[in-house]
């Protein structure tokens, strides 16, 4: 589908069938869902993947998949030495796949005994996963420090759910964020406020959509975070994106009238891994900063409430909504190719068009020769 923009038409739906960016980096699964000696089966771009975590801490993931019968490895167990066996027949697996050991019979290795594996790196508290075949480049996971800044005391839990949507329809979501208003009414809303003023801005591969909504009547996320007596305050919030799917948002609220480094807000973490087409591991968590001093006690309580009101408007409102839109996607009797285009969908389409490059480059790279690939070098 594509709608006009001034004399330009824009992508608004279409990459949701065109396959996955490959070489990047995706948020797998939180660093502390995994234990030393313990193993955890995730599905990925539609690949199914055992990630697991020897003994000394490193952390591998294979295709969940042994070689000799395809038994899921993740039902094997991690060994001392940091090999994964399977349950099945009890071969054993390093870190890159290669089958190490073979207890059946002479102990040779079989032809074929290895399994396919994947880079991954922990920081921000997350496993992120390299899937694609160019060389990982550890430089561009996404910042996320601010998961990691600051009184720990600060940190909501690291929370993860399964959306029923593709991961697009979320991204669109998280950059458009005068939804609030509607889908999200009371809870992180501004009633009836005077003005919303959006700014969308791309940089190369990131973009930016600058929110700020004057004049509106305190929501209860307001409440909870900054003045439980309620009024009227002005709402900023900068949502940033990094391909293929990862946002932050810094949200605050002050006075009307004054600057957001006057008040207090989040530091909104909201990380995408596609589970298939039409599922995503949505993995989120926030971090206040410039918080009311209402002592050690309160602090514990706004968390734990924080968490529990993100988590409710994640999966029960945006997460039922998602839903039915994909539903109606994929239904001929009302999809249109020529769909309405507001304002606020700017952020987004900067977005889809900044990934359908990177998507295009790549199998333009993919389809050189060896020869042409090994001339250009990675990228």
């Amino acid at each position: 589908m594509q709608a006009e923009h001034g004399s330009e038409r824009v992508t608004t739906v279409g990459l949701e069938h065109d396959g996955f960016l490959r070489n990047t980096w995706y948020p797998a699964l939180w660093g502390d869902d995994l234990e030393p000696g313990k193993t955890f089966a995730r599905r990925i771009l539609d690949e199914p993947l055992v990630f697991f975590r020897a003994f000394d801490g490193t952390v591998a993931a294979l295709v969940d998949a042994c070689p000799h019968r395809f038994a899921p490895l993740h039902m094997g167990r991690v060994l001392p030495d940091g090999r994964l066996q399977c349950a099945y027949h009890g071969l054993e697996f390093d870190g890159a796949g290669q089958c190490a050991r073979n207890p059946q019979g002479n102990g040779r290795l079989p032809h074929g005994a290895r399994v396919k594996s994947y880079t991954v790196v922990e920081r921000h508290h997350m496993l992120w996963i390299w899937m694609g075949d160019s060389p990982a480049n550890e430089a561009v996971i996404p910042d996320f420090a601010a998961l990691e800044a600051g009184n720990s005391a600060l940190l909501t839990v690291l929370d993860h759910i399964v959306m029923d949507a593709n991961y697009l329809l979320i991204l669109d979501n998280l950059l458009d964020l005068t939804h609030l208003n509607y889908l999200h009414k009371g809870y992180l809303s501004a009633d009836d406020p005077d003005a919303v003023e959006i700014t969308p801005e791309r940089k190369g591969s990131r973009v930016h959509v600058h929110t700020v909504t004057r004049n509106g009547e305190i929501s209860a996320l307001l409440k909870l975070l900054w003045k439980p007596e309620g009024g009227r305050a002005d709402v900023y919030q900068d949502t940033r994106w990094d391909a293929p799917a990862c946002v932050l948002i810094t949200g605050g609220a002050t006075e009307v009238g004054q600057p957001l480094e006057a008040g207090t807000g989040t530091f909104g973490v909201h990380l995408l891994a596609p589970e298939t087409t039409a599922t995503t591991h949505y993995s989120f968590a926030a971090v206040r900063w410039n918080p009311r001093n209402w002592g050690a006690e309160a602090d514990a309580r706004i968390l734990h409430e924080l968490a529990n009101l993100r988590h409710l408007v994640f999966e029960e409102q945006d997460g039922a909504l998602l839903r039915k839109q994909q539903a109606n996607f994929r239904d001929h009797a009302v999809r249109t190719d020529r769909p309405a285009f507001l304002q606020s969908d700017a952020g987004p389409m900067l977005m889809r068009r900044a990934l359908r490059e990177m998507m295009e480059a790549e199998r333009a790279h993919v389809s050189l020769t060896d020869d042409q690939r090994r001339a250009i070098g990675p990228g």
